[in-house]
Order: structure tokens, then sequence, then C-alpha cells
């Protein structure tokens, strides 16, 4: 498969101790002056939460006015509020590392309530799977393993009719088991997040339809059940698939490697990859980093000897989609 960019692997061989600028700074040195900004992370958190009910009322105006339109307002506003939905939940990931507020206990709280609970998710729980990615991440028992399927139809299909989430759902209640040699262990959180969920989108539902607002009911069902899971299962496989990965070899059997990109700063890069997945090469090669300071961090190896190394990995989640793509 060809490419217009390299995957990154060299990168995470370098010793962090060995880093320098070209000035003669110390990585490690440099790293003790950045801070989490917790105030920038709640504001872009409001905003993204502002922007998915703008979106909602939006949606069912227009679906209120023009209601003989539903077979193109349903789809893109399931397809809408999803994404919104997964930019959201990308700030999740910022609340497992412990950088949505200086107090750790506080940190899940707040996580749980402003973010968890659109989805029935336990911060702790969560925790606890994406750690394993980041210590298992490419080899066959990575916690978080979209990327190991092949880009195509059949991957897009699954994802969008929800058969995809069903399957991410049991995997990862294997993965805790397994990984804790207890069958059935949960926390009472789990289950109490779980139900704050089920009740929230419930009330969402139910009460739009009560409301008159049968069309935006069914968007949002679609939207929490396709569009959300969608888009979260694509971006992961765009992150971490390489260019050379084989559509035939099954990789829970086969190593497939790690494999990170980085996708600049643009409108759709800082939504698709937002809270600081669109640099995700540097949150895996550096976790204890929080995504408000990566751009620092950025700055700071690219005046560095590893330029080029970085630079090679900078691309678009359009042409990395490109690459990968596969036809039945």
């Amino acid at each position: 498969m060809s490419s217009t960019h390299s995957d990154s692997k060299s990168f995470f061989d370098m010793p962090k101790s060995e880093v320098l600028n070209n000035a003669g700074v110390r990585y490690l040195d440099f790293k003790k002056t950045l801070t989490p900004s917790y105030s920038r992370a709640w504001i872009d958190i409001s905003v993204t939460i502002l922007f998915g009910a703008v979106f909602s009322v939006l949606i069912a105006s227009l679906q209120s006015e023009y209601p003989y339109l539903f077979f193109f307002t349903i789809p893109v506003g399931a397809l809408l509020i999803g994404y919104q939905m997964a930019t959201l939940q990308l700030f999740w990931h910022e609340a497992s590392h412990y950088f949505l507020a200086p107090s750790r206990s506080w940190n899940d709280i707040l996580a749980n309530i402003f973010i968890g609970s659109w989805v029935g998710q336990d911060i702790d729980t969560y925790r606890r799977i994406h750690f394993d990615h980041h210590r298992f991440h490419g080899d066959t028992n990575d916690s978080e393993h979209s990327y190991f399927e092949p880009l195509t139809a059949k991957f897009i299909f699954e994802s969008l009719v929800g058969i995809r989430v069903l399957r991410v759902l049991s995997s990862r209640g294997k993965h805790l088991e397994e990984s804790s040699g207890r069958k059935n262990e949960s926390s009472t959180m789990k289950h109490v997040m779980l139900a704050v969920g089920v009740f929230l989108n419930g009330a969402i539902v139910i009460g739009t339809l009560v409301l008159g607002y049968w069309q935006f009911s069914f968007t949002w069902v679609l939207a929490i059940g396709s569009g959300f899971p969608f888009f979260a299962s694509l971006r992961q496989l765009l992150e971490h698939r390489s260019l050379e990965a084989h559509n035939e070899v099954n990789y829970k059997q086969v190593a497939h490697g790690a494999v990170n990109r980085m996708f600049g700063d643009g409108i759709l890069a800082s939504t698709f990859g937002a809270a600081g997945f669109n640099r995700h090469l540097l949150h895996h090669w550096d976790p204890s980093i929080p995504y408000t300071a990566l751009p620092e961090v950025e700055k700071f190896l690219m005046d560095s000897a590893w330029a080029s190394e970085i630079g090679a990995t900078q691309t678009t989640y359009f042409r990395v989609f490109k690459e990968l793509y596969q036809s039945p």
C-alpha cells in the first residue's frame, strides 16, 4: 500500500532523558514547566456541549417545520449529534489521565457528571481499559483495537448499524474479567452510571416524543446507537492502523505494531480529534502531558533533531481514510 507519509515507529525508541532541542534544553527540564489548563479544558467541554444543544434545537425545529423531509433530516441529524457526542467523549480520555481537575476525586466526579452520563460510563472502569491500551498498544491483547480491522464498506456498515458497538462492549467486558482474574467484577459506580445514562437518554427520547417531536426522538436514538459509535471507531482506526497492514491478517493473533499519527489544527482535526487526539503521537509518547500542553511539546520537538521524524507523521484524517480504505 502506497503512502504519502510514514507511520511512527522509530520516534518511540528515543529515551526522553536524552532528548534536547536545538538550544540544548533537555525535554525533561522543559516538561517541568508544563501544567494542565483546567479552565481551557472546561471551556472546550462547555463549548462542545453547547454546540450539541444548538444542533439539537435546530434539528428538532427543522423537523417540525418540514416533517416531509424526514428521510434527510433524521440521518443527517443523527450524524451531526453523533459527531458532537464523539467529540465530547474525547474529553473522557483526558479525564482518564486525571487532567480535568487538580483533585483526582473531583476529576472523576466531574467527568462522570458532564461526560460519562451521556453514554452511561464510569470513568474508573474506562481508565482500567484505557491504560491497558497504552500498555499493550499494537499487541494482540490491546484493549482498544478497532484498528485491527481493515477500513472497508463492511466496517463502515457495521459501525453505522450498531453491530460494532455491541462487539466493543462485549470485548471490554471480557477484557475487564480477564485482567481482574475474577468474572462479573463490577463497581457500584459502574452500575450507577449505566442507570444514569439510561435515564438521561430515555428522558430525552420520551420527553421529545411526548412533546410531539417524534422525528427528533428517532434521531437521538440513531445518534447514540449509530452515529457516535461510527465516528469513535473510525477515528481510532485512522489514528492507529498501519498503512502496511494486511486485510487478511487477524491482528488478534498476529501483533499489528504500535502506530500513531499527527493531524494538525484544522477544524476537522480539532473536532474529530479533539482533546489532543489530533496530536495522538505525542500523547502515546508521553501520556503524562495534558492535551492543553501538547502544542508546546510539538513546538519543542520540532526545534530538535527529531523534527523530520515527527513531520513525516503529519497527515490529515481524509488522507489516511483514502489510503486505508479498501473496496469490498
